[in-house]
């Protein structure tokens, strides 16, 4: 498992420090999760980007929902 080092202000460190302890995490859980949900958030509004691109430019491809259930079996 790796090691990260990171330079914060003594005023956020408390900061984050009390908010673990409010959650009941160790603070680096939860910066990774911070990390891992900013990723997350930022690739779930580039798809919603596209999508509205795709419907602004008249190129957005979709199927009624019975021919998705269809595809899929279900």
């Amino acid at each position: 498992m790796a090691i990260i080092s990171l330079r914060i202000d003594d005023s956020e460190l408390e900061i984050f420090k009390n908010y673990a302890k409010h959650h009941n995490m160790r603070l680096s859980e939860i910066i990774r999760l911070t990390m891992i949900h900013k990723i997350e958030d930022e690739y779930d509004l580039n798809v919603f980007r596209e999508y509205e691109n795709e419907k602004n430019n008249g190129t957005l491809n979709v199927k009624p929902i019975g021919e998705l259930w269809d595809e899929l079996e279900l």
